[in-house]
């Protein structure tokens, strides 16, 4: 059998017909690239990626209007995926704030905000909106739906539940939790703010509460009716501290005393003292103040476990027809 073997000369004659091949095949896609736009298409540009690696995935938007869907995703609201038509006409107005939600891991007391800008359009719903925490990052996935609350309170905390509105440069709290667990805690469910809730802060001070009432209440000075007081109760009243019940009490010895000092008021400025300067008081003689409500609400989720991580976390809202409202991740 005779056995052919390739010299030297012939392997450099195939190997330079090798590289003509290459030079041949590297200069048509050269020609088919120009052809298309070659540098003056947006990818030249754009980097070695379609897409940033990590970037958020777009988000799938449920049809039946009840939030967003079991396949919703992290969204960039700055992506193309986003299409428009999944922009809720408030993003831009209304923003989410971390709260506590970082450090804070007991349901009662954690909570995010909702904020609505200072150029906010006009007065928005968020009764029906929904909150997400990240199912990327998260196994125990889960939305909240932000419900109705309490805006005319009676003295044994029931009273009709109405929307929450925003106004321009108000917010809600969004706390985790419950309401807190005491039965003379006046208020039964998520509640507006109003001018007379600092009395409450010096009453259940020991609650704790997260976040905490304003500590604001109408000035003693300006009671109505104050002006016409003897001076001795006239004096009395205008020392008082605003969001202060006077305590009066009579001690082993019989003798009364009002915040610990010897009472010697007459009985009509403790009547008077007593008609006004407490909780039920003041909405007795407030409620109907053109600025008795405040701004803000606190909106309780009725949740048993914490809703938001300590770190890696993505909150997003969305508005009632589960269209994307504001997103923050830390």
């Amino acid at each position: 059998m005779v056995k052919y073997y390739r010299t030297s000369r012939d392997t450099g004659g195939s190997a330079n017909a090798d590289v003509l091949w290459v030079i041949a095949i590297i200069a048509a896609f050269w020609l088919v690239w120009y052809a298309t736009g070659g540098p003056s298409r947006p990818q030249a540009t754009s980097g070695p990626f379609i897409s940033p690696p990590g970037a958020p995935r777009a988000a799938l938007y449920s049809s039946s209007g009840l939030g967003p869907s079991a396949d919703t995703a992290e969204l960039d609201p700055d992506s193309d995926l986003v299409a428009d038509q999944n922009l809720s006409p408030w993003h831009g107005q209304v923003r989410i704030s971390a709260g506590n939600a970082r450090y804070e891991n007991r349901p009662g007391k954690e909570y995010v905000e909702i904020l609505a800008n200072y150029n906010l359009s006009t007065p928005v719903t968020i009764s029906g909106w929904f909150l997400a925490n990240g199912k990327i990052r998260r196994v125990d996935n889960s939305t909240a739906l932000i419900s109705s609350a309490t805006e005319s309170l009676t003295p044994n905390g029931s009273g009709n539940m109405v929307p929450v509105v925003l106004e321009p440069g108000s917010r809600a709290a969004i706390i985790t939790g419950d309401l807190p667990n005491r039965t003379d805690w006046p208020f039964q469910s998520s509640f507006r703010i109003n001018k007379c809730v600092g009395y409450l802060m010096e009453e259940f001070e020991t609650l704790n509460i997260t976040p905490s009432l304003p500590y604001e209440c109408p000035r003693p000075g300006d009671e109505p009716g104050v002006d016409s007081l003897p001076d001795k109760c006239y004096n009395f009243v205008r020392r008082l501290s605003s969001c202060h019940e006077p305590e009066f009490k009579e001690d082993r010895d019989g003798v009364r005393r009002v915040d610990g000092r010897v009472d010697d008021l007459t009985r009509e400025c403790r009547l008077y003292v007593q008609d006004h300067f407490s909780y039920n008081g003041c909405l007795k003689w407030h409620k109907q103040d053109p600025d008795f409500y405040g701004n803000d609400w606190r909106i309780f989720l009725g949740r048993r476990w914490e809703m938001w991580a300590e770190n890696r976390e993505v909150i997003t809202l969305y508005d009632r027809e589960g269209k994307f409202v504001d997103q923050i991740e830390y």
